[in-house]
Formats: C-alpha cells, sequence, structure tokens
C-alpha cells in the first residue's frame, strides 16, 4: 500500500538521514511537486509525521534537487541568527532527499493527471507542520496574518542580503508553546540567476509597501538606502555578515 524509500543521500539541519514511506494518493497537486502525507523514520529519533514532494513534471533526479537542500540550510541559519535578536524562535525544518526504494502497487492504477512513481527517482521529505498558515506569499505580498515577527524576519533578510533579495513564500504555524514557530521548507528560486529580472525587485516592493517597522528591524537596512548609492550611505552593520551561502533567498512553493 505505501510508497517507501532508501535512506536519504542528502540533508539539512540533520546530523543523520532518514528514510520516508506515503500513501500512494496524493494529497495535494503543485506546479513543481505533487505533495503526498507520510512518515519519517530515523535511529536517533521517534517516528514523525512527514511531508513527500514529488516532481510534478518528469521523474524526479538527484541532480534536480539539491538546490532545495541549500536553500534550506540558509534559511535555517538565517532563522537562528534572527531568533538570537529576539525571544521568539523561527525554525525551519530538516529536509531530506532520497531514492525511491519500493513503488506502491497501486500507484501503477492511478487515473488521472498524477504522474505515476518510478523506484529509482529521487524525492524530497520533510517533518509535517500541523495548521500552516500563508504568511508571505512568493511575490513578497504580507497576509492578514502574517504576525509581526515574521515580517520581521523578512527585513532582517533584506538586510542580510545587503538589499539585493528577501526572504518571502513564507507558510508556517506557532507551536503548542506560544513561544515559536515553526515554518514549512523553503522553496525553489533561491539564486538570483533563476529568477526573472524583476522577480525580486516587485516582491521588495510588495513587502515593503505595508511593512512597517518594529523597534526591533527600524535600523535595518530598507529600499530607500539601496536606490542611492551604496558607498554613500551608512547603517547599521551590527547583523550584516551574511549566512552562509546566502546569495538569495525565494522560499516559493514547490
Amino acid at each position: 500500500m505505501d510508497n517507501k524509500t532508501l535512506i536519504s543521500t542528502e540533508y539539512s539541519d540533520c546530523n543523520c538521514g532518514k528514510t520516508a514511506s506515503f500513501y500512494y494518493k496524493r494529497k495535494k497537486k503543485g506546479n513543481n511537486f505533487n505533495i503526498y502525507k507520510g512518515r519519517m523514520y530515523s535511529c536517533c529519533k521517534d517516528i514523525q509525521t512527514a511531508v513527500v514532494k514529488v516532481t510534478a513534471n518528469g521523474k524526479g533526479s538527484k541532480e534536480d534537487l539539491p538546490d532545495y537542500i541549500i536553500a534550506s540550510q540558509a534559511a535555517h541559519d538565517l532563522a537562528n541568527k534572527f531568533s538570537k535578536l529576539c525571544s521568539i524562535f523561527v525554525h525551519f525544518p530538516e529536509i531530506h532527499i532520497a531514492e525511491m526504494d519500493t513503488v506502491a502497487i497501486f500507484d501503477t492504477f492511478i487515473p488521472g493527471d498524477c504522474r505515476k512513481l518510478s523506484g529509482d527517482e529521487f524525492v524530497l521529505f520533510e517533518p509535517y507542520v500541523k495548521d500552516l498558515q500563508n504568511f508571505v506569499t512568493r511575490e513578497g505580498i504580507v497576509t492578514k496574518v502574517c504576525p509581526a515577527v515574521i515580517q520581521e524576519l523578512c527585513h532582517f533578510s533584506f538586510h542580510q542580503s545587503n538589499g539585493d533579495n528577501i526572504l518571502r513564500g513564507l507558510k508556517g504555524s506557532w507551536e503548542k508553546n506560544g513561544k515559536s514557530f515553526r515554518l514549512a521548507s523553503p522553496a525553489t528560486k533561491y539564486f538570483p540567476e533563476k529568477c526573472s529580472a524583476d522577480e525580486i525587485p516587485c516582491a521588495i516592493t510588495n513587502f515593503f509597501s505595508v511593512h512597517t517597522c518594529t523597534s526591533r528591524c527600524n535600523k535595518w537596512l530598507v529600499p530607500s538606502q539601496v536606490h542611492s548609492s551604496r558607498s554613500e550611505h551608512q547603517f547599521d552593520n551590527s547583523f550584516s555578515d551574511p549566512p552562509p551561502p546566502y546569495e538569495s533567498i525565494d522560499f516559493a512553493t514547490r
């Protein structure tokens, strides 16, 4: 009944590889990934509910997916750095790449436009985030339910990149303790060379058109400073060293 993977070959924010299993019926169809709900298994943790992402357009290869691992680790490093500035902890989950081991027999009979799995393709999986809400779209639009601390995180990413990029496409939920946020893993277009010429500038404009700086972020770099000559402006560099390898930020939906 279940699809199963081998142990993960690449992963972020994790000390060991994991395997995943997932039901043959998908939960959601996306532009880039079909989403399945399953379980993660590890030698060092209890079984966790997981989200498994299978490429929607053609068989997933090991070469297609490492950008997601790089993006997740960069987001994790950035969030850790940001969390040191405030009392609320923001966390991106680990994400894994693994090759399929077993394809459920029922998968071969799936009707409709859902792509059938192959035994030698690679998939992504990560811990499941319950009660997921959309905070900032991939276009940089801030939703009505977006908390101030998530806006601060986006502003922090803009400051850290010296105005070249901004964190976006953020979905997540409060933890039960009410003192931390768990966000879904970042997705595509982390790198400027993979974005259209106006994609990042438009996202920055959209975000700052509604963002009101707080006492925490009012000294960080803002777009008006970037539009002028950088050499002519001095701003607070207290947190300006970029996290590795923070070349760009886009946490769009897979």
